[in-house]
């Protein structure tokens, strides 16, 4: 979600293809979302 609202802000950067590339939800998108949750729960508070 944080790759998509991202590009909102870069206007002349980000083309489409790049927006809809990112809201495919291609692996690597998948995986950094599985690694952050991972890691966020193996905090011990």
């Amino acid at each position: 979600m944080l790759e998509c609202a991202a590009f909102v802000g870069m206007e002349k950067v980000a083309t489409k293809e790049a927006f809809w590339w990112v809201a495919s939800l291609p692996k690597i998108i998948m995986v950094s979302a599985l690694v952050r949750r991972v890691i966020n729960g193996l905090h011990i508070r």
